[in-house]
């Protein structure tokens, strides 16, 4: 198995299947959506509790889908969480984020964007 298909996690809305990834594709769709100008800046961004909500978890969500479904819109993105609901879209993000995210370095933390993990 290649990586890039072990980093894949897949979400059931209704009848359909969708397949996130978060990988520099994803990334670069966050750093690009808010107009910034690092990885860094983007992890700030979501790892701000105070600034964090509805519209971030769409535009996350908006972000792993750029891979296998790249014509999916922001208001795709949003009528799918309001399919799956908020909290189980939540867990799907947060679990394929961390299928996406670097291995931990030897003090045991993540090579993850701080913060991108909403759960």
């Amino acid at each position: 198995m290649t990586k890039s298909a072990s980093t894949d996690r897949q979400m059931v809305v209704g009848d359909l299947t969708y397949t996130l990834r978060y990988g520099v594709r994803a990334m670069a769709a966050l750093q690009d959506h808010y107009k910034l100008a690092s990885f860094d800046e983007v992890g700030q961004r979501l790892g701000n509790p105070k600034a964090f909500g509805a519209g971030d978890i769409v535009a996350i969500l908006w972000a792993g889908l750029r891979t296998h479904h790249r014509d999916l819109t922001m208001d795709d993105a949003m009528d799918l969480v309001d399919g799956m609901g908020l909290d189980e879209v939540q867990e799907v993000i947060g679990k394929a984020f961390d299928a996406g995210s670097p291995p931990a370095n030897a003090e045991g933390q993540s090579g993850a964007v701080a913060g991108t993990g909403p759960r």
